[in-house]
């Protein structure tokens, strides 16, 4: 009898025989490993990064006790931004709830009278922010925040009401970066996790999901990078400009090495897609003379296995994109500037828990009935998948919602992705259960008796449909049917 470690060696010997079959899947596995690795690092920095301006701009806003109800919201193009302050979700025809805080193409001209090199010393060439203190007592002009320098007390600035209240809008964008790269961070460990179970159970979902996902991560870097300039033009209009209520032209120092970052991140990004694209081709390839080898599928099989092959990358898709989205919305509900103002919380926060409780038996019900064609588990399936789209639908009927997801680009892109992969896998579905009983499971029931006899493709030959032949049965069309996470490698 086998002991636990045995059967563990075991799974470890096959699944290293599995990622050591040939050269395509020893470099599928090993630039798996370092993309992940080197894109996490890179994401890693850029938190690093946001955290240091986190510290300064979180730092000045804190200590002008800006009532928590408040938030800035801003709107402009081109050079002429304005912003307002806001006590609710701005809703056209309800104008008493935001008041113009600045326009930046009215007071761009105004003398200033601070001088700009007095400033250098804040953050020379993206100096350490911990070597500022920032103090909450007022002046006798009634000026609340005061920055100093730790070790030279006479490198001052004196801030006013009106930009601490500017300064809230870019910190508000700090948020968010910060967010986003810890989601991104997690991605790449989903990527990872993706590509292994793709080549221990030689699944083609999860191939065709990573090349989705990260087909779907190059344009969101390309994006960032776009914004990271564009986000910039109005950081230096808003705060940098002599005219400005601020006069505070430190941000350049953290675009800069931004700007640098997101460069190497964009190249990463479509260096990783230009190397998993063929590979991934030639492992689906591959995969395709692995399973269904001992009985060439017939036609009708083969469309049905499609069928399941779109639910079950949908599914894969679903995994991260719906708790990323759930999630990034549970955050801003507790720590965002919506928090102060959203009136059923309870309400979103118990749809947050229904989903995340019911959402890995969900993805369970999609396997399983479809591959063991259990009507009522598909009843199931198509059930609370129903329920997922409508509940999340109904959502852009809450206004702030809706103002989240107009605000927050990532966070709109996310729930996006996510109602989409959860419709198709739902609609698919649908599909799979009208196959029922036109020989799917026997098929699969006949594939596997045959594996464990290790019966031999070449002697097997047979008709299910007048239009299979003895020239298909010479060249049959052969797919993989992958082997996941509830069966052992090896198995079908």
């Amino acid at each position: 009898m086998m002991t636990l470690s045995d059967k563990i060696w075991i799974r470890v010997k096959a699944a290293y025989l599995r990622i050591t079959l040939n050269r395509v899947t020893s470099l599928f596995f090993l630039f798996s490993f370092f993309f992940c690795f080197a894109q996490a690092v890179i994401q890693s920095f850029l938190i690093s990064v946001d955290g240091d301006w986190n510290t300064i701009v979180g730092g000045i806003v804190k200590q002008g006790n800006l009532p928590r109800e408040q938030f800035v919201d801003y709107n402009g193009r081109n050079g002429n931004y304005s912003l307002r302050i806001c006590t609710g979700v701005p809703v056209v025809g309800r104008a008493n709830t935001c008041q113009p805080l600045y326009t930046s193409d009215i007071s761009d001209t105004t003398p200033s009278s601070r001088n700009f090199s007095s400033l250098d010393w804040m953050l020379p060439h993206g100096g350490d922010p911990r070597g500022l203190t920032i103090q909450g007592s007022p002046d006798e002009q009634g000026n609340p925040v005061i920055v100093s320098q730790s070790n030279n007390a006479g490198n001052t600035v004196t801030l006013d009401q009106l930009c601490v209240q500017i300064l809230s809008y870019p910190l508000q964008r700090l948020q968010f970066s910060t967010r986003e790269e810890i989601a991104l961070v997690v991605s790449q460990f989903w990527f990872f996790g993706l590509s292994v179970f793709a080549i221990i159970f030689e699944s083609p979902p999860h191939l065709l999901a990573l090349v989705i996902g990260r087909t779907l991560a190059a344009g969101w870097s390309t994006y960032a990078l776009w914004r990271n300039g564009n986000f910039a033009d109005r950081v230096q209009h808003l705060i940098g400009n002599s005219g400005t209520p601020c006069n505070l032209d430190i941000f350049p120092p953290y675009f800069h090495t931004r700007n640098a970052v997101q460069i190497a991140d964009v190249v990463l990004h479509f260096v990783a897609l230009a190397i998993f694209l063929p590979l991934s081709w030639r492992l689906l390839k591959l995969y395709d003379t692995l399973t269904f080898s001992r009985v060439g599928p017939p036609k009708t099989i083969l469309t049905i296995y499609r069928y399941f092959l779109v639910v079950f990358v949908g599914l894969q898709l679903a995994v991260f994109f719906l708790v990323v989205a759930m999630s990034l919305w549970v955050d801003q509900l507790i720590n965002g500037v919506v928090a102060a103002i959203s009136s059923h919380t309870t309400i979103y926060q118990a749809l947050f828990i229904f989903t995340t409780v019911t959402l890995l038996p969900w993805i369970s019900l999609g396997w399983f009935s479809v591959r063991r064609e259990r009507k009522y588990m598909m009843i199931a399936f198509i059930s609370i998948g129903a329920i997922y789209v409508c509940a999340w639908s109904i959502m852009f009927y809450s206004q702030v919602y809706r103002f989240t997801w107009v605000d927050w680009p990532f966070f709109g892109c996310m729930t996006i992705a996510s109602f989409v992969v959860v419709v198709i896998s739902v609609a698919f579905g649908i599909v799979c259960r009208l196959q029922f009983g036109r020989g799917f499971l026997d098929y699969l029931q006949t594939e596997k008796s045959l594996a464990r006899t290790d019966f031999e493709p070449d002697v097997f030959y047979h008709e299910t449909e007048k239009e299979w032949t003895k020239a298909d049965e010479e060249n049959p069309d052969r797919i993989t049917l992958p082997v996941l996470l509830s069966q052992a490698p090896g198995r079908v």
